[in-house]
């Protein structure tokens, strides 16, 4: 239902993001997932920063400094 509202996510709302991502992602902002104004377009880094998921980037680096 999102997609067919919204369409694609196609940028990243964070104010002057500079990941270099391409790959654009609808978060939602209150976790509840019942509204489709309830989105933002984030790119996958931020998104998962913005759920508290770790990047692969950290991630990554994590594994190479043990």
């Amino acid at each position: 239902r999102l997609y067919t509202e919204r369409g694609k996510a196609d940028h990243c709302i964070i104010f002057l993001c500079d990941t270099g991502s391409t790959t654009f992602e609808w978060a939602n902002i209150s976790h509840e997932y019942k509204d489709v104004g309830d989105f933002m377009p984030m790119c996958k880094p931020h998104h998962m920063q913005y759920d508290g998921r770790p990047s692969r980037a950290s991630t990554v680096t994590l594994e190479r400094a043990a």
